[in-house]
């Protein structure tokens, strides 16, 4: 898990870039709140569909973190575009770069949080603050623990948004991931239609994309 590999490197005060697709606009090989996570040496944890884009995206993060700063880039994946990778997915991207400190708190915090809330199925928001002068870096919310990592609480909370899209709060816009929410869905086959958990479907996602289903 990525946040696991971050709070992982928080802990070690290693300083991160976290790469995340902002936008997806046609076949792409991921798509948005797609994640990967790098330290200056290597990769760490996800991936943002392989290939050139990931490598180029690789290279930027790795020298970003040694001029801790943030980037966002875009992608086209037109084989016959001149000015593209050369790819064949036929899509644009937008990646957003993070420089995420290893001795800040509230990316602890919020690593910890993300790990908890997933494990234990409880819904949770991650904001991503899109202005990369932005003096907040990852914002998490709960309704078990309220704003974490925002200067800002009590104008976002006044605004809080709860589908993953892009939103305008006070000039500044933010990309809201929706993440673990409660619920239930129902499969079908072997026997007939089962209604189960959100978190059970999520484990069984996992076993059929490991088993290549």
């Amino acid at each position: 898990m990525v946040f696991q590999k971050l709070l992982d490197s928080i802990n070690k005060g290693q300083d991160t870039v976290l790469v995340t697709i902002i936008e997806s606009i046609g076949s792409t090989p991921r798509k948005i709140g797609t994640k990967m996570l790098m330290s200056e040496r290597k990769h760490l944890a996800g991936t943002i569909g392989g290939g050139i884009v990931e490598y180029e995206c690789e290279e930027m993060a790795k020298q970003l973190i040694k001029e801790q700063k943030n980037a966002r880039r875009s992608f086209n994946l037109r084989p016959d575009d001149k000015e593209g990778l050369g790819a064949v997915c036929g899509g644009k991207m937008e990646v957003l770069f993070q420089y995420l400190p290893g001795e800040d708190p509230s990316l602890k915090r919020i690593c910890q949080e993300m790990i908890s809330h997933e494990k234990n199925h409880q819904p949770a928001w991650l904001w991503f603050p899109l202005n990369l002068t932005s003096k907040d870096s990852l914002i998490f919310y709960s309704d078990t623990t309220g704003w974490l990592g925002t200067y800002d609480q009590q104008a976002i909370s006044t605004k809080a948004k709860r589908k993953t899209d892009r939103y305008e709060v006070n000039l500044e816009t933010y990309l809201v991931e929706e993440l673990f929410q409660e619920g239930k869905v129902v499969i079908f086959g072997g026997g007939g239609a089962r209604i189960t958990s959100i978190g059970a479907y999520t484990e069984l996602s996992r076993l059929l994309l490991c088993c290549g289903r």
